[in-house]
This record gives structure tokens, C-alpha cells and sequence, in this order.
């Protein structure tokens, strides 16, 4: 036996938490454990641990400690590619509209279609039309297991009967073939009306993410509507209906600017006691891009500080929140590694990252009459793996984001389809880890020896 590379040793109180990033397992040590524990784990000398053959097999499950002849980077390679190559998903980000009804300082979407003189554009329904035939020809020849969508813009209820037609026709599809179907929407939240709620419910689609960035004061500097006016109170009074009937997650950007007002919005949340959901992302600045946003970005680490902060702020303020950043396996930081995953824009070009829409030069193919067809910067994307990369060998977060954001080494490096590199390719996690299990720990979750 050998001890993984891929251990988190954790002293907390007077235990110790043992964390595995390739199968997240937690373990608590108790103290009267803890120095024989330690010293085996860090020391590498499995043979002279005197542990009960009970507390050894927990070890063993956890990965903590593994035969001599598994080889973790080969075993995380086959994992990869079983995820990549796997038909049992199907994933579409539909992109339904260019229009949006607000006007972010941050965004660059609308931004790059005043640079590019066009006017806001909407799917076509011969191209609805044809996705759903198109997705009927893959159940019938992929047999996957669940159709995953979501559906994404510009403002995606600005085109609700396309969605519609869409959805229900999906939902339809997946009863005829035996599919899962899931379906959600990324939305400001100021037209998700009791009426819009239902219609959504109606056609399959039971999941929402909106966007609130801080408290009122902040969330309307940032996020006014294209006429000026305030967004706050409008989306929290449509939250308060959705939350009751749907699974909503508030995706909160933060900057070195908001973190305060953030703490207010979690705050205000607690107090109204919503069932909701938190997914914390730093804001992305890109100076070739300028937006006009003024505020100082974080560093990933700083923004790894931040986040852990943030969600200890969650889970102190509402008790029963069910925080768990590992309650399940990543085998990527995204799906578009995947050959079954993909982003169709309103004109039916084809990418492999949301961030990447409108950006001919990254397309990687076009949805024709009958069909996806593909060209060779498909084969750039999905051909990427992070064992090439040093730094990635050396992590010891490498089982949870292989590779992370990989805009960088494809879109940039590979393709040459970007002047410019995103400031973020790591995951919050290889600067977080301890103090998000350490978070996890008051919760008492995992197992004991």
C-alpha cells in the first residue's frame, strides 16, 4: 500500500480531517488517532500503522491510502476520457436571443455587438425547428440517458415562445425515448413574473439562475435596465414567488468593491428565509475589452479568501442551508471538453463555451438542415487534456478542475481565436480547499475513525 498524493491533512480543534480530491471523501480523526495518523500519512510508512483493520479499510475506501501498482494519473485520465467521449448526457446551451433588457457595466456581450454594427438578433424558428429533429436523430442513434439544457442570451424571456417551443418539444422527445430531461434558465430575474414562472413550469423547466450583485444600493449601480431605471426591488419580488414553486441559485459577482453589500444581500435572503441557492464568481476584467467597470478585480486568491468568507456568512446566517462544494464528482471544471456538449448561438453556429458566443473565429461548427456539422477546432477542444500542463501535474487539486478554465490553453493557445486571455484559469479551490472542508467539518458530515 501507498499513501495518495491527492491527501488534505487538516488539523481542526483537537481532530483531524482528512480530505481526497480524487474521491472527496471526508474523514474525521479522533484525537486519541490523530499522531499515529498524521505521521503514517506524511510520512509515507504504511507499514507501521497500527490502526484496527475497521479504521484501515476506511482509509482504504476513501483513497486515502491505495495499492501500490494504482497509478492516480492513469486512473484520472481514464476518468476524463470515459466523461468526455460518454454518450449517456446530452447538453445543449441554447442561446435564444441577442436582445437584453438591462445594462450591465460589466457586460461584454452587448458590448461586442454595438463593436460589431449589428443589430440584437433572435433564433429563427426554421432553426428551432430544426435543433429539436436534429436532437430526435441523436436519441435515436446515441441512446443518451438525460438531455440537460440551458437556456441563455442576451435575455432569454425576452424570446419565451421560442423557449417554449423548444422545451416542450424536448420534454415531449424525452418521455417518447425514456430520457431525463433537464432545463434551466440564466435570467436577470425583472421578467420572471408569477405568469412567466408557470408558463416555464409548464414546459419542463424548473431551475433559474439569476443574477443579484449586493444589496439594492450596489445591484441597481451595476444592473439598471436599458432605460435607466432600478432592477433590485422588481427581481426580489419576482424571487419571492419563484423560490415557493422552482429551484433557484443567486449567482452574486463579486468584486473588491462588493463584498460588504454582498454580505447585505445574504443577509436580506436569510431574513426572508427563501429556499435559494448561492454560486459566488469573481468578476472577469479583461482590458482589451473596456466596459466601463470601474471597480478593482480580485486575484483568484483573493477571490478564494472571499468566497470561503462569503459562504461562512451562508451557513451562519441560515442554519439548514445544504452547503456542500463536494457533494459531487467534478470530472471537469466544464462540460466543454465533452464531444456531447455544445452552445448553439441564434444563428446556429456551434461553440464549446458560452464566453465564446459571437466570436467567429472560435465557432467550431454550424447546425445545417439535418445536422451539427463540425470543423477542426472541435477536435482542438476535446483533444485537451491537463496532464500536458506541469503545473496541473503538480496540483493537488487536479482530480476536482482538470485543467480548470480551459480558454487559455484552447481558444488562445490552440486556435489562436482570441488577442486576448482571460485572468482566470484555476479554480478557487487550490487557494480555498482547507477552509471550505473546514467549513464543511461543522456540519459533521463524512465518516469517523
Amino acid at each position: 500500500m501507498k499513501v495518495s498524493r491527492y491527501n488534505k491533512l487538516i488539523e481542526k480543534d483537537n481532530y483531524l480531517i482528512l480530505f481526497n480530491s480524487i474521491s472527496n471523501a471526508i474523514l474525521y480523526v479522533e484525537p486519541n488517532k490523530v499522531k499515529e495518523v498524521k505521521e503514517v500519512l506524511e510520512s509515507g510508512n504504511i507499514e507501521e500503522i497500527k490502526l484496527s483493520d475497521e479504521d484501515i479499510e476506511k482509509l482504504k475506501k476513501g483513497l486515502y491510502i491505495i495499492p501500490d501498482e494504482f497509478d492516480e494519473i492513469t486512473y484520472l485520465k481514464m476518468r476524463l476520457n470515459n466523461y468526455k467521449y460518454s454518450d449517456r448526457f446530452l447538453r445543449y446551451t441554447i442561446s435564444l436571443t441577442e436582445e437584453c433588457n438591462f445594462s450591465c457595466v460589466y457586460c461584454y456581450q452587448q458590448m461586442l455587438i454595438t463593436l460589431m454594427d449589428k443589430k440584437p438578433a433572435k433564433i429563427a424558428k426554421n432553426l428551432v425547428n430544426t435543433i429539436l429533429n436534429m436532437t430526435e436523430k441523436r436519441f435515436e442513434e446515441e441512446h443518451p440517458k438525460v438531455l440537460s439544457i440551458t437556456f441563455y442570451g442576451g435575455e432569454p424571456l425576452l424570446a419565451l415562445d421560442e423557449l417554449e417551443t423548444l422545451s416542450k418539444g424536448f420534454e415531449e422527445m424525452c418521455k417518447k425515448f425514456d430520457v431525463k430531461y433537464e432545463a434551466n434558465v440564466v435570467t436577470n430575474g425583472y421578467l420572471l413574473t408569477h405568469d412567466i414562472v408557470n408558463r416555464l413550469l409548464n414546459c419542463g423547466v424548473n431551475s433559474v439562475i439569476i443574477t443579484i450583485d449586493g444589496d439594492k444600493t450596489l445591484h441597481d449601480k451595476y444592473r439598471k435596465t436599458k432605460n435607466d431605471k432600478p432592477t433590485f426591488d422588481k427581481i426580489m419580488e419576482n424571487i419571492n414567488y419563484a423560490q415557493d414553486k422552482m429551484y433557484v441559485t443567486i449567482r452574486t459577482n463579486i468584486s473588491k468593491n462588493s463584498i460588504e453589500n454582498v454580505k447585505k444581500m445574504i443577509k436580506i435572503l436569510a431574513e426572508k428565509r427563501w429556499r435559494v441557492d448561492f454560486d459566488f464568481q469573481p468578476v472577469e476584467v479583461v482590458e482589451e475589452l473596456s466596459t466601463g467597470f470601474n471597480d478593482e478585480m480580485l486575484t483568484l486568491r483573493e477571490f478564494a479568501n472571499v468566497e470561503a468568507e462569503l459562504y461562512k456568512e451562508v451557513i451562519t446566517l441560515i442554519h439548514d442551508y445544504p452547503f456542500n462544494p463536494f457533494r459531487r464528482l467534478r470530472m471537469a471544471r466544464c462540460d466543454a471538453l465533452c464531444k456531447n456538449s455544445c452552445v448553439i448561438d441564434v444563428d446556429g453556429s456551434i461553440y464549446k463555451c458560452w464566453g465564446e458566443i459571437g466570436n467567429k473565429f472560435s465557432s467550431v461548427g454550424k447546425i445545417t438542415k439535418e445536422d451539427i456539422e463540425l470543423n477542426h477546432k472541435f477536435e482542438k477542444w476535446i483533444t485537451y487534456e491537463p496532464f500536458e500542463d506541469q503545473k496541473c501535474m503538480e496540483c493537488s487539486v487536479l482530480p476536482m478542475c482538470m485543467g480548470g478554465c480551459v480558454f487559455n490553453a484552447v481558444v488562445v493557445d490552440r486556435l489562436n481565436g482570441s488577442p486576448w486571455r482571460k485572468p482566470y484559469t484555476c479554480i478557487p479551490l487550490k487557494y480555498n480547499l482547507k477552509e471550505m472542508v473546514s467549513l464543511l467539518s461543522n456540519k459533521k458530515l463524512g465518516v469517523k475513525i
